[in-house]
């Protein structure tokens, strides 16, 4: 598996000489309006490179990162072959990749509380191994799914840690019986120790959309009772700052504005008991604005709990007002209506 944050952060800095090497030329490479190497042009195209991430812009055929370029010079699609452009990238840099870890929930020994549920460590366990991670082919509903709901930047851009994978036929029970399998995205929740305690699924078809079930959205139940309590998906971190948002789409899209590390807290109530670790210094919570007020009072609640702690906690919420017939907006809705008016 190729941890894609490890290589962009080794990339940084770098990409002039990643595209050198694969065919760009330095006349290229100047922060100036000129040709484009790959649709012509007079003054179309400029190598920004902003911050070191190998970024450019052409009216022509489009706009991108280092990725992005280094598919185009390799002559391949930086979306459906996003895994060899990786892998190409990362050979230039000298790394390699590291393997898929199993079994991460694992038995705590002595430090396991006395009400571990075994069945549901079993459960959580055959799911998780059974899973690829989201560079795979194989993983394309996911992709899909991005795509479908305005998040497909996140794809340049997908979380390390192994936090995310995907799940090609997972089973759905409602009512005690099982309905049918499905294609899943599935997150891990990790609690305030490290150890992972459950499995947040997103149930979906084949084409990315959210499958037709009851609830496409579903947690399963933890290894013990409370064990999630103060846990979060971790979808990226790093710092001494963090981004915080109940969805797990709420929190790509906040990452593809802002840049931020951030949680998926999965819920409001996750939001409102999340603990975050000792060495982060100001938290961003992103809350839902919904008509019931639950993900302002979780909001509230967290904030204030953070600044007791002595921690630099604010709250943003989307800009209103709620649409009619809608139960709520969330900083998705904001990505996806900038999108729409672009």
């Amino acid at each position: 598996m190729w941890d894609v944050e490890q290589i962009r952060e080794a990339a940084r800095g770098r990409w002039p000489e990643i595209h050198n090497r694969l065919g760009l030329a330095s006349e290229f490479q100047r922060r100036k309006h000129g040709p484009c190497p790959f649709c012509g042009g007079c003054d179309r195209y400029r190598y920004d490179n902003r911050q070191g991430t190998g970024s450019f812009f052409c009216n022509g055929c489009g706009a991108g990162d280092g990725f992005t370029m280094a598919a185009k010079l390799l002559g391949l699609d930086s979306r459906t072959d996003f895994l060899k452009v990786v892998e190409a990238v990362a050979g230039l840099l000298g790394i390699t990749a590291s393997p898929v870890p199993v079994a991460v929930l694992p038995k705590q020994h002595h430090s396991e509380p006395p009400k571990v549920d075994s069945q549901a460590r079993e459960r959580l366990n055959t799911i998780w191994n059974n899973s690829i991670p989201l560079l795979r082919p194989e993983a394309e509903p996911v992709k899909k799914y991005f795509l479908n709901r305005g998040l497909d930047p996140i794809l340049f851009d997908l979380p390390g840690g192994d936090v995310l994978r995907f799940q090609p036929e997972l089973p759905y029970w409602h009512g005690g019986q099982e309905i049918g399998r499905f294609p899943a995205l599935v997150g891990l929740v990790q609690a305030p120790n490290d150890i992972a305690v459950t499995l947040h699924r997103t149930y979906l078809s084949a084409t990315g959309d959210k499958a037709p079930v009851p609830t496409a959205k579903k947690l399963m139940p933890p290894i013990f009772e409370g064990a999630s309590r103060g846990a979060a998906i971790r979808l990226y971190q790093n710092g001494t700052q963090l981004g915080v948002t109940e969805g797990l789409e709420t929190g790509l899209a906040v990452r593809i504005a802002t840049g931020l590390p951030v949680w998926s807290t999965v819920s409001a109530g996750g939001m409102a008991n999340l603990i975050v670790p000792k060495n982060i210094k100001k938290v961003l919570i992103f809350a839902d604005l919904d008509k019931s007020r639950a993900g302002h009072n979780a909001a509230d609640r967290l904030a204030a709990r953070l600044l007791r702690q002595g921690v630099d906690a604010r709250i943003i919420f989307p800009p209103g007002p709620i649409p009619a017939g809608s139960k709520g907006v969330d900083w998705l809705d904001i990505l996806q209506q900038e999108d729409h008016a672009a």
